[in-house]
Formats: C-alpha cells, sequence, structure tokens
C-alpha cells in the first residue's frame, strides 16, 4: 500500500466491522473531526473520513475496496472477529498530501466559477437592482426618473461617477456614497 492509513483505520474500525458499526464510527468521527470544531486542521482529516464512510457503507464498493486491499487472488476471510468493546477508535489522521489537492481543487472551482460569474453577467440571477449594466470605476451614472441609476457616457450630463467597487460586506471611503452593484457580490462608491 502506500502508507496512507485504509479506510477502516480512518473510522477506527475492524476489517469485520458491520454496516452499523461503520455508520457508529463515522458519526462519531465526524462530530469529532468536523472542521467547525477543530478548525481548518480538521478539513483534510474530515474529506478522507467522509471518503472512508462513503466506501465502507455501500456494500459493493467495499467488496471492491477489500479485493484491491488484500489482492485479488487472496480469499475473503471465512469467520468474522469481534471488535473489543473496550477498543478506542484510531486517533485522527494528520492532514496529508490528499488534503492538500483536494482543498486546491475546492479553491479553483470556486475562482474558475467567481471568474465564469463576472465574465459572463447574463448567466446571473440579476434581478432588479438599482443600477443598470455593468458599471465599474470610472463609470458616469445618470438618475432616472424611476430613481435608479443607469450608466452614461461621462461627456454629457451625469450625477455620479463610480470611484471604487467594494464587496458588499466593506464601506465605501468617507466622502462617497453607496449603490448597489448590478454584479450582487458587489457595492459601487459614489461621488
Amino acid at each position: 500500500m502506500t502508507g496512507e492509513p485504509s479506510h477502516y483505520e480512518v473510522l477506527g474500525i475492524a476489517e469485520t466491522a458491520t454496516a452499523e458499526e461503520v455508520r457508529a464510527a463515522y458519526r462519531a468521527r465526524a462530530r469529532a473531526l468536523h472542521p467547525d470544531r477543530v478548525g481548518e486542521a480538521g478539513a483534510a482529516a474530515m474529506a478522507r473520513l467522509n471518503e472512508a464512510y462513503r466506501t465502507l457503507r455501500d456494500a459493493d464498493r467495499r467488496r471492491a475496496y477489500d479485493r484491491a486491499r488484500r489482492g485479488a487472488t487472496a480469499p475473503a476471510p471465512a469467520v468474522r472477529a469481534a471488535r473489543p468493546a473496550s477498543a478506542a477508535p484510531a486517533p485522527p489522521a494528520t492532514p496529508g498530501a490528499t488534503g492538500c489537492l483536494l482543498g486546491a481543487l475546492v479553491a479553483l472551482v470556486v475562482l474558475v466559477a467567481a471568474v465564469v460569474g463576472l465574465a459572463f453577467p447574463a448567466a446571473r440571477d440579476r434581478g432588479p437592482d438599482p443600477v443598470d449594466g455593468d458599471v465599474g470605476t470610472g463609470s458616469c451614472l445618470a438618475l432616472a426618473r424611476d430613481g435608479s441609476l443607469r450608466e452614461v457616457s461621462c461627456d454629457g450630463p451625469h450625477d455620479a461617477v463610480v470611484v471604487d467597487v467594494v464587496a458588499p460586506d466593506q464601506t465605501c471611503p468617507p466622502g462617497t456614497r453607496t449603490a448597489a452593484s448590478p454584479i450582487r457580490t458587489a457595492r459601487l462608491c459614489l461621488v
């Protein structure tokens, strides 16, 4: 093997554990390792725990996993060994390359989703916003009769200029006023 703990070791159970024992071990370990409880360091261990449970809870996946671990020619064990009641679950595994790769993959997916959302505004659910069009720093805005702002040429009359675009949880600089951006993940700072 690769030196990584087996799915059984991750769950802290014997290879002969029943489906109910697999489920109980997963629930206990998930409570102990959940990232909300142990912080970001638990994310990789939680990912390994989820993968172990996904494999061992399904009878077909478990048989395939066991065959792969034993080698295709080794016979299956004939007798089920009981797990001692006093056996303690294995300690949490330390984050490794799998966790790092998983984290990098999640970050990449989030980044791609953000880029696609910004590059293809028609794909976003815009709903009614007080500013029409895709505006950014340097855009000039005019107040429409319905009270909304619309982008206009800066060569003609206009009521405001966008000086900054900030995240919804950030505040605009002093001396500016705020308007909602057509991109729901931003706010416009106007002068």
